[in-house]
């Protein structure tokens, strides 16, 4: 699978599992088995990060939420996501990134504090990661686009 899509495939997986996660809450679900509680508490963790990965967010803050030690949720979390935590909230936060350029009301260092980077080097290195192209040049073909269309 090629990079891009194996993150946007990874990013499906962990939307589901929030969304199941948000419903095991609210149906009141109590799992049964070793499986069926890793599962839920993998949701559990899913919903925590998308409601905090614009926050300066590490594993232990999940752990300490959930009430685990911070390698045994890794070791969940790489098990069914398919990827490290880091690599995962990394693809949330330039996603959310991309949105906001697109979005032209931000500069780009705005858009590194906003989207959850301690940095523009880790930010610019996480979107030319993901996306084959720096924020910058994103943002002008953005702007290029836009021209030949009006």
């Amino acid at each position: 699978i090629p990079y891009a899509h194996k993150d946007i495939t990874l990013s499906a997986v962990g939307y589901v599992y929030a969304i199941l996660g948000i419903l095991v809450e609210e149906l009141g679900f109590v799992p049964k088995n070793k499986q069926e509680y890793s599962n839920y508490l993998l949701q559990k963790m899913l919903v925590y990060i998308e409601d905090h990965f614009r926050e300066d967010l590490l594993i232990s803050d999940v752990a300490k939420y959930c009430g685990y030690h911070k390698d045994y949720l890794s070791k969940i979390f790489n098990a069914n996501v398919g990827c490290g935590f880091n690599r995962y909230v990394n693809l949330l936060r330039v996603r959310y990134a991309k949105k906001l350029i697109a979005q032209e009301k931000l500069s780009l260092d705005e858009i590194c504090s906003e989207s959850g980077f301690q940095s523009m080097i880790s930010f610019r290195r996480a979107f030319t990661d993901y996306y084959g192209q720096s924020p910058y040049q994103y943002s002008c073909s953005l702007k290029i686009k836009d021209e030949k269309e009006t």
